[in-house]
């Protein structure tokens, strides 16, 4: 399974995009987290079928900053787990090897004086379940 977790800074730039789908081309990733889309849930889904995506799951960015999504393909068994404004948790299931795990994407809090919410998301997050978990995405934190 591949994964890509990619702060694009907008998606309105056509570069953008062209960018997002060599990276989809190259690296034929199963799931793909976009962190500060800019745009709202119809051109998202434009561009997700455009990269040959089949499914998503947005939560749209409030007026020019912000907004995330995760796209999967068609044969994937997904679930919905929960979300935020700053993380989309979802359960992945592998048929062939009987076993499910949870996969978040997951975007900190720009500002410094409430990344410490992040950081409490995070543990809420992981003691919803005692399954295997991935966690991508942008952190906006230097920890060392």
């Amino acid at each position: 399974m591949i994964c890509i977790g990619w702060n694009c800074r907008g998606l309105g730039n056509p570069r953008t995009v062209r960018e997002l789908h060599h990276w989809v081309k190259t690296k034929c990733p199963d799931f793909v987290f976009l962190m500060e889309t800019k745009c709202n849930r119809n051109k998202l889904e434009l561009i997700r079928n455009k990269i040959g995506f089949s499914c998503s799951f947005v939560i749209e960015s409030r007026g020019a900053s912000r907004g995330i999504a995760m796209l999967w393909k068609d044969d994937k068994e997904v679930d919905l787990v929960s979300y935020t404004q700053h993380h989309i948790s979802i359960i992945v299931n592998q048929p062939t090897t009987n076993q499910k795990f949870i996969l978040t994407g997951f975007y900190g809090h720009l500002n410094a004086s409430k990344r410490s919410g992040s950081w409490n998301l995070l543990r809420e997050l992981k003691a919803q379940s005692n399954m295997a978990w991935l966690c991508i995405g942008d952190f906006n934190e230097i920890c060392h």
